[in-house]
Formats: structure tokens, C-alpha cells, sequence
């Protein structure tokens, strides 16, 4: 072996891991290079979506060489995480060294990316495991999700035909009117089922004040 063989592209080994750890999870949006996540990267904790987003701005480098950053208000806005929560979370990224922050905009470094590629591979591998002790309850698992997602769709729908959206509502109102009618679901999974709406001009969203900060509120479009 050449000491030449030693030599390793790590621009073409980032884009792969990235490319790995954004496929089904991100869409990139080509008009001001912006990022969405898709129903599974919403499905994620918090920690682990934040670092999703911003290893999405990392593949935007990679594709234009162009460098990339986002504030914590962008990120409040796609993720759907209020900035009371958002904000402690960027800290911990921070000191941990995974992101780093630069005039109140924040980028992934290496050590985040490969922290992501840890958490996620956990996850699948643990997926792996119940199929192989449990082959039943992995096989009615599926069945219950995909039953449950258009459930959630379909009384989100009742709620706009019924005028509940008439005025603004706050994703925590969202949550609990849906709880009410037997359909429970995570605050933080809301903006996935809302965001299409909002994208499609049914719905539409404003910033409303609550105590020192601001929430998003959903409101039916006129």
C-alpha cells in the first residue's frame, strides 16, 4: 500500500454522511436555499431535529460552496420549537461544541454531525432489535401509524370545517381541543400536519405575544 492510498476526500466523505443523514428526513428548498423537514425528521426529539436542520444547511455548502447559518427565529419557525425551549437547547449544543454560533446565527461543526450519525444509527439499530425478538408486534406497529397519521389529518380538517381556525390558535390550544376528541398527539409533531396547510394557503400564522415571548398561532386564511 501507497502512503497515497492513505489519503482520504473528506468533502466527498461529508457529503455522503450528509446525504445519509438527511435522506427522507429533509427536503432542500432551492429558493433561498431553505430547508424543510419532512414528517420523519419531525418525528425526532428536539436535540436531535436541531442538529438535523442545521447539518441541512451543511449539505446547502456542500452543493454551492456558499457558507450557511440560521437564527434561532428561523429555526423556531420550521421546527415548530417555541424559543423558551429552543434557546436552552442551542446553548447545550453550543458548549458541548456540535454547533457554533456566530452573530446569534448558528452552524453545525463535525463533531455535531457525527453526533447525529450516532443518535440516529442508535435508533434504527434499535428498530432492527424488535424485529428480531418480536417479529409480531413490529409487524402490527406500522399498521398503527399508518393508521394514526391520517386520523390526525382528517381532524385537523373537521376542526377548519367547523370554524375552530376562525380565530388564531396557538399549537397548545390545537393540541388539547385534538386531545378532547380522543386524538392525542405531540405538541411538537403539530407543525408537520399545519405547516402543509399554511404552504397551501389554507391556513395562515402570525406571531402572538405570550408573556416575555412570542408563539406562533394558526388562524383560517380569508
Amino acid at each position: 500500500m501507497a502512503l497515497q492510498d492513505l489519503v482520504i476526500n473528506n468533502k466527498q466523505i461529508s457529503a455522503d454522511l450528509v446525504e445519509n443523514l438527511l435522506k427522507g428526513r429533509v427536503e432542500l428548498i432551492q429558493e433561498g436555499r431553505k430547508v424543510s423537514l419532512t414528517k420523519d425528521g419531525m418525528r425526532l426529539p428536539n436535540r436531535s431535529k436541531i442538529l438535523l436542520f442545521l447539518v441541512s444547511g451543511k449539505a446547502w455548502e456542500l452543493l454551492d460552496g456558499k457558507g450557511w447559518s440560521s437564527s434561532p427565529g428561523v429555526m423556531e419557525e420550521v421546527l415548530g420549537i417555541p424559543g423558551n425551549t429552543l434557546r436552552p437547547i442551542l446553548k447545550s449544543l453550543t458548549d458541548s461544541f456540535l454547533v457554533k454560533s456566530d452573530k446569534g446565527k448558528y452552524q453545525i461543526l463535525s463533531k455535531g454531525i457525527y453526533e447525529l450519525e450516532t443518535i440516529l444509527s442508535k435508533g434504527e439499530n434499535k428498530g432492527s432489535d424488535n424485529s428480531d425478538s418480536n417479529s409480531g408486534a413490529e409487524k402490527s406497529a406500522p399498521i398503527k401509524k399508518t393508521a394514526s397519521g391520517p386520523s390526525k389529518s382528517k381532524a385537523i380538517e373537521e376542526l377548519i370545517t367547523e370554524g375552530y381556525f376562525s380565530d388564531l390558535r396557538e399549537l397548545g390550544e390545537i393540541q388539547i381541543e385534538l386531545g378532547r376528541r380522543g386524538i392525542p398527539i405531540k405538541l411538537t409533531s403539530l407543525p408537520s400536519y399545519l405547516l402543509p396547510l399554511v404552504r397551501k394557503k389554507v391556513l395562515t400564522r402570525e406571531y402572538k405575544t405570550k408573556g416575555k415571548g412570542k408563539v406562533w398561532a394558526y388562524k383560517l386564511k380569508k
